[in-house]
C-alpha cells in the first residue's frame, strides 16, 4: 500500500517577504510538504524482503508548548511563526519522551543501542539532542546527511 502524507505547512507556500522574517524562517525549515512511504502486511516469503517493523507507536505532548507553532490566516495565504525557543523544546523534553516510549522494552538512558532516523528540523535541533542524549556522531549522520543534501 503507498501512503502519502501533506503537512499542512503546504498552504504556507507563498512569496517570500523580507519583512515578516519568522515566517520566512519557518517555510525555510518546515518547507516539506510532502512524503510517501510503501506499507505492507502479510508479506510473500521468499518474495518480499521488509526493511523494518513497526511494533509501537504514541503520541505524547511536549509540556509547555502551547503557541510554540501557530498559523494565522490571512487574505492571501495562511502564515506560519516559529516561536524562537521551539529549539530548546525538542532536547529539554527528548529524554522524557523516549522514556515513555521505550519502557515497555526496557531500553533505558544509553539510547546508542537503537537505529536513529530523525526529522531534520535543523542542525542546531540535531546537534542539541545528540547531546542531551550522549549520541555517537554516527547516530546522526544519517539525519544530517538528509538535512544537508535534501534540506528538511
Amino acid at each position: 500500500m503507498l501512503i502519502v502524507c501533506s503537512k499542512i505547512t503546504i498552504f504556507t507556500l507563498y512569496g517570500l517577504s523580507h519583512i515578516n522574517v519568522d515566517s520566512l524562517m519557518g517555510q525555510a525549515i518546515f518547507g516539506d510538504v510532502v512524503a510517501a512511504a510503501i506499507v505492507g502486511s502479510n508479506i510473500i516469503p521468499n518474495v518480499e524482503m521488509p526493511l523494518f517493523e513497526l511494533v509501537w507507536t504514541s503520541q505524547i505532548i511536549v509540556p509547555n508548548s502551547e503557541g510554540a507553532l501557530s498559523f494565522h490566516l490571512r487574505e492571501a495565504c495562511l502564515t506560519f511563526h516559529l516561536h524562537k525557543d521551539v529549539p530548546e523544546l525538542i532536547p529539554n523534553n527528548i529524554e522524557d519522551v523516549l522514556d515513555e516510549a521505550f519502557k515497555s522494552f526496557n531500553i533505558f538512558y544509553d539510547y546508542n543501542y537503537i537505529f536513529w532516523i530523525v526529522h531534520p528540523g535543523g542542525l542546531a535541533i540535531l546537534d542539541l539532542v545528540e547531546e542531551k542524549l550522549g549520541l555517537k556522531p554516527e547516530k546522526m549522520r544519517g539525519s544530517k546527511h538528509v538535512l544537508s543534501e535534501y534540506g528538511n
